[in-house]
């Protein structure tokens, strides 16, 4: 009667080590299909740097990228450099606003950005007051640097 039930432990043992490596062998895998599923990004981005007439950086200005279609509204600041990145962007057309202290505002319309493109817009402020703004309507020349 005793080996009865040493047979048992033996079997349960096994048998949970095997529900253990199982368990294993499927967190591996939903991990993998969850990476996988990561690269499959369909957002876009665009940066720029933002500069005066003399192409010197502008630092800390302030930036409005307008999604065209749903009016959704995305802010940033240049880094020290003038540079700015606005990321995760549903592709579709876009109207960019900076303003700098010192400077004319400027607003550009017409960004169209596609499916997985980063694209680049160099904003160039005019010297002035801030209450003056500059209209850029049109296409832009968009770069990417990416591919």
């Amino acid at each position: 009667m005793l080996m009865h039930f040493k047979g048992d432990a033996m079997q349960n043992r096994r048998s949970g080590f095997i529900y253990s490596l199982l368990l294993a062998f499927l967190g591996v895998f939903l991990l993998a299909v969850t990476n996988q599923s990561f690269g499959q990004d369909t957002n876009a981005s665009l940066g720029g740097t933002v500069s005066d007439p003399s192409s010197a950086s502008i630092p800390g200005a302030k930036l409005t990228l307008t999604n065209e279609a749903t009016g959704f509204q995305s802010n940033f600041v240049s880094d020290g450099t003038g540079q700015y990145t606005f990321r995760n962007l549903t592709p579709g057309k876009y109207t960019l606003s900076v303003t700098a202290t010192g400077f004319k505002s400027t607003t550009q319309k017409g960004i169209e950005l596609a499916v997985n493109q980063s694209a680049r817009v160099d904003v160039h402020l005019p010297i002035g007051k801030t209450d003056e703004t500059v209209t850029v309507i049109g296409d832009t020349s968009l770069i990417n640097y990416e591919n």
